[in-house]
């Protein structure tokens, strides 16, 4: 699943929690310094700019299907190590993340295709 239009929709909507949930997520995850983090359907940035703000911009990565969220993110974050392609195809080396994470990708693709 991909968008191909703008953020705008998306920030309107699930989006605008984002970063309250990106910090929420963070601290759960017990993000701390020296990690690395892949973020999985890093949408536009927000999951991603928190990682970026806590572990540096070396030691982040992200990832999207969607050519205008990673464009967005690219805008938003520079340096950050960012791919289009999905989940499904991840091209990084086993063990080459201390935590892969995901905010919001599982929710909203099933809220975009309609089934559980």
């Amino acid at each position: 699943m991909s968008f191909a239009a703008g953020t705008e929709a998306y920030a309107k909507g699930v989006g605008r929690y984002g970063a309250a949930l990106a910090l929420a997520h963070a601290d759960a995850a017990g993000v701390d310094a020296g990690d690395s983090a892949l973020d999985v359907g890093c949408g536009p940035d927000v999951l991603l700019g928190e990682l970026m703000a806590r572990l540096g911009v070396d030691r982040v990565a992200g990832i999207d299907p969607s050519e205008p969220f990673v464009a967005a993110a690219r805008a938003s974050l520079p340096g950050v190590d960012l791919h289009v392609t999905p989940a499904e195809e991840l091209r990084f080396a086993d063990a080459s993340f201390d935590l892969a994470m995901s905010q919001l990708l599982v929710n909203l693709a099933w809220f975009v295709r309609g089934t559980p």
